[in-house]
């Protein structure tokens, strides 16, 4: 993808290199070239020189960088912090520091034990599972519960390592972590400080509103480590371009994430386990009641393309995102999609654990974990989204022989709050009891953990026990896959899916259940039943035509009555015609593209002229109604028996013996009895079929207000589709019979002129015609 602008990339902010050290970091200037991209400074410099460099760059950044006591007050704080007395303290620990906080924000840890942040649980009362970090399972590190000494790194508190740690204690809460502006702050320093004291009364004097930085201080490693979970929240968003995201663009908008994970009383809207995945609601309005609202809508109301109203359609189907995130991975780093447990284990020739890593310094694998597949510019997939999410939890029973849902987003196209979402889905193989057909949640971390012992019986044994689990003793490995819904790294809108993306033969929404997309779906025997009757008519047409040229009289007049010239069309009537012909012709072939025959206008750009088109022969029918009633010209549309057999038998045999036709033409009877039977089919029959099923196409979205909701739109596309074939039909025969007069072009000249040639008679006869008449 082009970058139009520069962005920050990890190498530019030591806060990313500080955190997120890993795969991706550049090698030392002493490493090998074999594999990887020798940095450029060794092709001028020493080794000494690059280390005294780089010893200088540290200590600037950190003259730079170090907080002072007398600080500027954060950006959108309302105090200086570094003016308060209580935070000149020289802290020993975190606790004290929450302390100092507690005597101003008195309710400020209260409200965070009451937060989900806090306390790692979630009881969903549609399902009535109680979820959250403590329960769930997944297919990354699998479990957190008896790993919580690791993995509570990045839960907002000090000491949790066990059962014994108090979540009604006030001073655990870590203040800092999510209000550190300086970028400096490690929880990793306090739990393991070395022999210098961390100066956190510097971090203290510094605090402010939280920010991307601090938010994915635990957000963007989340998995594990950094870009493995989410797929949509990585280290680039520190500091994104615009091409990025849209909305943290650190040039543009520079929205923070609590701008729309809004907070109330330290609780955030939005939420892994229960989103708001169907917003109904109008844009948010300062002073009005909209706890939790994190979703687009929010900003953005039901109809936001201006002037594009079939795109606004799509809403109450489609969440935004699915068109405005048509790819994730988009910054500098790659999302993990594949994590196979059952190949952890291997040693190198030494016997000892090793890792591998691809040519773009992904990890492929690792004998602690296993295989790994990494991905950057990933198409999300896509399902229905009720906004539920049902889990398998680890007392819930599984089969193996299928692939194991870790999570399912429940929703279907039938309920009015489900929408079409773009998803993560990360795949993997992990260990399951085998007699018990249950998940595991194995051990992996501490001296007894599988990372240490690289023994799974053990790890599960011991992990097992940790959440009070029966364990059978035998395990396997199982395939599984976890959802994630996509929400961040929204592009801009010249970046946004195309129409055609979705709308063709191998659109991206092919998985979808219950929905009808133009352009991808169709009723296949119908077509292949239509396309053989439309090529047999242009066969027949063809076969007819060539019989006639072939027998055509040779070297005399055709004429064998002198004609004479009647105004039989009248100036409107020729009009009507012709702008009837060209409109029903184009709406034909955009229509059959937009059924997805062919490209030719590209799909949008045929969605919009069929429609412009459609609406233009609507109007232009309302006047040709008005003006056949005003002028009484719909009487020639009246069906009569009256040398119906004669004329069928001339089209059939006559013509081919130069015999003259049967019917003549007069002012009263433009048309002979097989056009009259024709027209009124068209008129009463196909006409109708084509504008009801159209209008209902068009107008979809409205069914349910209309009392239409059993309607299908499959049902209606098919009628709509074979409505078009039929016409088509109808105009190829149409075109033809226009060249079956005395002259090939003596029928289209009469519709150009008005004037038709008929073969003259007697005085008498068109004295009796016009009695007739």
């Amino acid at each position: 993808m082009c970058r139009k602008q520069r962005r920050l990339t990890r190498q530019d902010d030591p806060w990313i290199q500080k955190y997120f050290t890993g795969g991706h970091d550049l090698p030392p200037a002493d490493e090998p070239a074999g594999g990887i991209v020798m940095h450029p400074l060794q092709n001028t410099f020493t080794k000494r020189q690059i280390r005294a460099t780089a010893i200088l760059l540290v200590l600037g950044l950190a003259l730079i960088s170090t907080p002072r006591a007398g600080a500027t007050p954060a950006p959108d704080s309302t105090a200086d912090h570094g003016k308060f007395e209580q935070l000149k303290t020289k802290f020993k620990t975190g606790p004290e520091v929450t302390r100092a906080c507690l005597e101003c924000h008195t309710n400020a840890a209260k409200q965070i034990h009451r937060s989900k942040h806090w306390r790692w649980e979630y009881d969903n009362p549609a399902t009535g599972q109680k979820l959250g970090k403590k329960h769930v399972l997944n297919n990354f590190c699998i479990a957190a519960g008896p790993n919580i000494a690791a993995c509570s790194a990045c839960h907002i508190s000090y000491g949790w390592k066990d059962d014994s740690f108090d979540f009604t204690s006030e001073e655990a809460v870590d203040c800092l972590v999510c209000h550190d502006t300086t970028g400096l702050y490690s929880r990793e320093q306090l739990r393991n400080p070395g022999k210098r004291r961390p100066k956190l009364e510097k971090f203290a004097q510094n605090v402010g509103p939280t920010s991307r930085r601090s938010c994915g201080s635990c957000h963007f490693a989340g998995g594990g480590a950094k870009a493995v979970k989410h797929g949509d929240i990585d280290p680039t968003l520190v500091a994104p371009d615009y091409f990025v995201d849209v909305h943290m663009d650190a040039e543009g908008l520079n929205f923070s994430c609590s701008t729309c994970h809004q907070g109330d009383q330290h609780e955030l809207a939005g939420s892994r386990y229960r989103p708001n995945a169907a917003d109904n609601q109008r844009i948010r309005i300062p002073g009005r009641e909209e706890k939790g609202r994190a979703s687009c809508r929010a900003c953005h109301d039901a109809s936001p393309h201006t002037g594009q109203e079939k795109l606004n359609d799509h809403s109450d189907r489609i969440a935004c995102q699915t068109c405005h995130i048509p790819r994730y991975s988009r910054g500098d780093y790659g999302s993990k999609l594949w994590w196979d447990w059952s190949q952890a284990g291997k040693m190198n020739q030494e016997g000892k654990p090793f890792g591998t890593e691809d040519a773009m310094g992904f990890e492929i694998y690792n004998s602690k974990k296993g295989d790994f597949t990494w991905e950057m510019q990933t198409r999300p997939e896509y399902r229905w989204f009720n906004g539920t999410v049902l889990y398998t939890l680890i007392e819930d029973k599984i089969d193996p022989a299928a692939i194991v849902s870790i999570n399912r987003f429940l929703g279907d196209a039938g309920s009015p709050d489900t929408r079409i979402w773009p998803v993560k889905v990360m795949r993997g193989k992990q260990p399951y009891d085998s007699e018990y057909k249950t998940l595991v949640a194995p051990l992996t971390t501490t001296d007894k953990g599988y990372w240490k012992t690289f023994n799974w019986e053990q790890s599960i044994d011991l992990g097992m026990k940790a959440v009070n689990r029966p364990y059978s003793g035998n395990y396997d490995f199982v395939t599984t896959e976890m959802l994630w819904p996509i929400t961040h790294m929204v592009a801009p809108a010249e970046e946004a899916l195309e129409c055609a993306e979705c709308h063709s033969k191998e659109g991206l929404l092919g998985n979808i259940d219950g929905i009808y997309i133009p352009g991808q779906h169709g009723n296949a025997w119908m077509d292949r039943i239509a396309m053989i009757l439309l090529l047999l008519t242009l066969a027949g047409v063809l076969l007819h035509g060539g019989v006639r040229f072939l027998l055509r009289p040779k070297g005399e007049s055709n004429l064998t009555h002198p004609q004479e010239k009647i105004y039989i069309f009248k100036r409107f009537e020729r009009f009507w015609h012709w702008a009837q012909a060209i409109l029903i012709l184009f709406m034909l072939i955009t229509g059959f593209e937009i059924h997805g025959i062919y490209t030719l206008f590209g799909t949008e750009q045929a969605m919009n002229l069929h429609t412009l088109a459609a609406w233009t022969l609507i109007g232009l029918w309302v006047f040709a109604i008005f003006w056949h009633i005003t002028t009484g010209e719909w009487r020639q549309y009246i069906p009569t028996t009256e040398k119906v057999v004669a004329v069928a038998r001339y089209y059939s045999v006559d013509i081919f013996r130069n015999q003259p036709h049967p019917f003549r033409a007069t002012k009263l009877h433009k048309h002979n009895p097989l056009q009259r039977l024709a027209y009124l089919l068209f008129k009463l029959v196909l006409a109708p079929m084509v504008w009801i099923s159209g209008l209902l196409y068009l107008f979809y979205n409205d069914w349910s207000q209309w009392g239409l909701g059993a309607l299908e739109l499959g049902m209606v596309a098919l009628v709509h589709t074979l409505a078009a074939y039929l016409l088509a039909i109808f105009f190829i025969g149409h075109v033809y019979l226009t060249t079956t007069g005395h002259t090939v072009m003596a029928h289209i000249k009469a519709m150009l002129t008005g004037w038709e040639e008929v073969e003259a008679v007697r005085e008498q006869q068109q004295d009796r015609d016009s009695v007739d008449g």
